[in-house]
């Protein structure tokens, strides 16, 4: 089965459901916008809100957390000539506070 995620973890316990979860929405995505074939995946942080604050700090100068950022490699103009790559190529990074988003379902 092909990756499409690589998911790190970042002061945050693994979790096997998160990850199937993840790799699963991806695919969709993946589908949807015709790219599954593509040598590319999404690297996808699951943290805190401490850290995702840092992040949104140093990247976005907002010392505040937030649910998710994003960090895309490639304008959306770009991706149709990554379809013959040798590689496998991150398509970009998704860092997740998980906590935020657990406080946003529920709400």
């Amino acid at each position: 089965m092909k990756r499409f995620a690589e998911i790190e973890y970042v002061d945050f316990d693994e979790n096997k459901d998160l990850e199937d979860l993840i790799n699963k929405v991806l695919e969709e995505c993946f589908k949807t916008e015709k790219i599954d074939g593509y040598k590319l995946y999404i690297s996808v942080t699951l943290t805190n809100p401490e850290y995702i604050q840092k992040l949104n700090r140093e990247y976005r100068q907002i010392d505040k957390a937030t649910d998710v950022l994003s960090f895309p490699m490639f304008e959306k103009d770009e991706i149709k000539s990554l379809e013959n790559l040798e590689f496998e190529e991150t398509l970009g990074d998704i860092v997740i506070s998980i906590e935020r988003v657990e406080e946003q379902a529920k709400e």
